[in-house]
C-alpha cells in the first residue's frame, strides 16, 4: 500500500525548515515554486538552504542567489521569504506531510490518500465482502483468506512473479500451468478431482474466472451454511496446498475432507450456539455447582520437543472421588492443556456427571469455551482437540469453565507431570487406590 501511495504523496511533502543544512535547494520541495528551480550543473547537487545566506546575520546572500538561479526564480524567492526560513531556535530540518496536522505521515494517512484517489469500488465488490464478512461461524483465518483470494494477494509464486516482472513459473502440483490463484484452487487436477467429489460436485470449467465474481456467485447460489462449508472446503484446500509446497507433505484428498469437517465443526457450534452464556447466569450456576460441590480441576504438563503429559481430579467438596491421567505427542504447553481439559471433560460425561466446574490455569481454553475467544492460532491438532471440546461442553448446560491461580492447581500438575514422566495413561483411579504422595 505504501509503495502505491508513492507518487500521490509527493506533492503533499514539504520541508519544516530547522537550521538549514539538510534541506537541499535542488529537486526538494521547501518552497512553493521548488518544482521551478532547475539545476543547472552538478555541483548544485548537494547545495543546502543555509550556503545561500550570509552566516550568522540569517539574511539571504543576493551574490549566491544570482550564482544559482534565473532572475525570475531568484526574486520570486525574495518576494516569498523577506529573509531565509530558517527557525530561531536550533531544531533540525524534517520533512512534513502537510494533510496531517501533526506533520507526520502514518498507515491511516496512507489509507485516506489511497481512498480519495481510488476509483469506485463496483457494486459486485461491495455484495461479495458483504457476503464474507457477514456469514456467522467463519473464523476470521478464513475471512481473511477469502478477502486475499478476491484481491490476487494470496503467496503464490505466480502472484509473486507477476508483481516483480518475471516469468509466471508453472504449478508446482501439476507442472502444466502457471502458477496462478484460479489454477492453483480450481484448475488444478488435484484441485478439479476434489471439487468434484465433495458434496458440491463443482466443475471448474463452469466457474466464473474471476475470484470475486466467483465469491459472489456462491454466496447468492448457496444458503449461509453451505457457503460458510464452501469457504472451509477452500481453506482447507489451501492448507493442504501449503504443506506440500512447503514442507513435501503427501497431498490427499481425505486429509482435506477431513479438516474441512473439522472446521464445518466449528461453524455449526459457533453458529448455533453464537450467544454466550451471560457473565450473570455464569455466576449463578458457578455458584450453585460450588455450593453443591462438584468440580474437576485440570492441568497439562509439557516438555520439548512433543512429549505432554495431562492429568484431572474430581472433588465432592473436599472428598476426592476419582483422578486420572494420560500422555501422548503434542506441540504446545497449550496444547497439553486443552487434552487435559478434554480428558476431564470426557470422564465427567462416563461418569454421569450433570453439572460439574472445571477449573484450569490457562487462560486461551477457559476464553474459548466462555466464547471470549476464537481457536484460530491453534495448531492443527490442537485445534482439532478444541473443537471435540468445545462440542461437549456445548452440549452440556452444567458444565462451566473457570481459570484458577497455577498455584492452587498443584495436584492435576503434579499428576500431568508423572503421566509425561512415566508414560502411564489410566483413568480408572478412584481414592484411596492411588495415593498422589507417593509421586
Amino acid at each position: 500500500m505504501l509503495m502505491n501511495c508513492r507518487e500521490l504523496l509527493k506533492p503533499h511533502l514539504r520541508w519544516q525548515i530547522g537550521q538549514g543544512d539538510k534541506c537541499r535547494v535542488f529537486g526538494e520541495p521547501w518552497h512553493d515554486a521548488w518544482h521551478l528551480v532547475i539545476q543547472v550543473n552538478a555541483q548544485q547537487r548537494r547545495l543546502t538552504l543555509m550556503e545561500l545566506t550570509d552566516g550568522q546575520e540569517n539574511r539571504w546572500s543576493h551574490d549566491r542567489l544570482a550564482d544559482n538561479f534565473s532572475v525570475a526564480v531568484a526574486l520570486q524567492i525574495l518576494s516569498t521569504y523577506s529573509q531565509p526560513p530558517m527557525a530561531s531556535n536550533l531544531r533540525k530540518d524534517r520533512l512534513i506531510f502537510t494533510r496531517s496536522g501533526s506533520g507526520k505521515f502514518t498507515f491511516k494517512e496512507a489509507c485516506k490518500l489511497l481512498f480519495d484517489h481510488h476509483p469506485p469500488v463496483s457494486d459486485n465488490v461491495v455484495s461479495m465482502f458483504k457476503i464474507v464478512w457477514h456469514c456467522p461461524g467463519l473464523l476470521p483465518r478464513v475471512r481473511l483468506f477469502l478477502w486475499k483470494f478476491a484481491h490476487g494477494a494470496l503467496p503464490i509464486r505466480g502472484t509473486c512473479m507477476a508483481r516483480i516482472g518475471n516469468r509466471i513459473p508453472h504449478c508446482p502440483v501439476c507442472e502444466l500451468e502457471p502458477d496462478l490463484p484460479m489454477h492453483a484452487l480450481f484448475f488444478c487436477p488435484f484441485a478439479e478431482t476434489f471439487w468434484f467429489a465433495s458434496s458440491f460436485s463443482i466443475r471448474p470449467q463452469q466457474l466464473p474466472s474471476n475470484p470475486t465474481d466467483l465469491i459472489l456467485h456462491f454466496g447468492k447460489l448457496l444458503t449461509c451454511g453451505d457457503f460458510a462449508s464452501f469457504a472451509n472446503h477452500l481453506w482447507a484446500l489451501w492448507k493442504c496446498r501449503c504443506s506440500y509446497v512447503y514442507d513435501g507433505t503427501k497431498l490427499c484428498r481425505t486429509v482435506v475432507f477431513a479438516m474441512a469437517h473439522s472446521y464445518n465443526k466449528w461453524t455449526w457450534v459457533t453458529s448455533s450456539l453464537a450467544i454466550p452464556r451471560p457473565l450473570k447466569h455464569i455466576w449463578s450456576v458457578g455458584q450453585q455447582l460450588i455450593d453443591s460441590g462438584i468440580s474437576c480441576f485440570v492441568d497439562g504438563s509439557f516438555s520439548e520437543p512433543n512429549c505432554a503429559g495431562w492429568g484431572f481430579l474430581f472433588y465432592h467438596r473436599d472428598c476426592l472421588l476419582r483422578y486420572g491421567l494420560s500422555y501422548g505427542e503434542v506441540r504446545s504447553a497449550t496444547g497439553s492443556e486443552i487434552f487435559a481439559m478434554l480428558l476431564g471433560v470426557t470422564t465427567a460425561t462416563d461418569m454421569g456427571i450433570v453439572n460439574c466446574i472445571f477449573f484450569t490455569n490457562c487462560f486461551l481454553p477457559q476464553q474459548i469455551l466462555n466464547g471470549q475467544a476464537t481457536p484460530d492460532s491453534l495448531p492443527w491438532q490442537d485445534f482439532h482437540a478444541m473443537l471435540d471440546l468445545l462440542d461437549i461442553y456445548r452440549n452440556h448446560s452444567g458444565f462451566i469453565c473457570s481459570y484458577i491461580p497455577t498455584e492452587d492447581n498443584v495436584e492435576a500438575h503434579q499428576l500431568a507431570n508423572y503421566a509425561r514422566i512415566n508414560q502411564i495413561s489410566c483413568t480408572e483411579f478412584t481414592f484411596p487406590l492411588f495415593h498422589l504422595s507417593g509421586m
